[in-house]
């Protein structure tokens, strides 16, 4: 456990080094009168990289914000809008760890487990990512999720799908 700490607190110092020479190389671009394509780049990266750092003091994820995060880290885009969110459900409503579960395991193509197969749900998607330890810690279904933990579950995904992916 100590050394996934570890982990995540060098994930979270070399995020905000970056950030910090992103803002400062944004800084000296900025002088420039006019922006070349160059520093459109940098400008962007730091936007980004501002966004990224606010999300994870976001106390609670909506499933408009969750639906767009894991749209944009997907390998297959353009699936967001092939029924991933119940069409029941409010945009600005919290998203929860059974239907971020479901959501990940649809868009990154996670195989699950005999009764996810039979009845593919938030419920099973939910039981296949923790036994895949791909949600770690204490969690529940019905828990909503804040946003450093989203990035974390996600950082999860991302690395199984690297390791999957020849």
């Amino acid at each position: 456990m100590n050394r996934y700490l570890s982990c995540i607190v060098l994930r979270f110092f070399l995020a905000a080094a970056v950030l910090v020479s992103a803002r400062n190389l944004a800084a000296q671009t900025a002088q420039v009168t006019q922006a070349s394509p160059a520093a459109q780049a940098v400008t962007q990266e730091v936007t980004q990289a501002a966004e990224l750092e606010a999300f994870l003091k976001v106390p609670v994820v909506s499933r408009a914000q969750a639906a767009r995060f894991i749209a944009a880290s997907a390998p297959s885009p353009g699936t967001a809008e092939e029924g991933w969110l119940s069409k029941k459900t409010e945009p600005d409503d919290p998203v929860n760890m059974g239907e971020l579960s479901f959501l990940l395991m649809r868009a990154f193509n996670i195989k699950g487990g005999l009764m996810y197969t039979l009845l593919p749900g938030p419920r099973y998607a939910f039981r296949t990512m923790v036994s895949r330890s791909l949600i770690q810690g204490s969690a529940d279904p019905a828990m909503t999720v804040s946003g450093e933990r989203f990035l974390q579950i996600l950082g999860n995904v991302l690395n199984l799908a690297e390791r999957e992916d020849p």
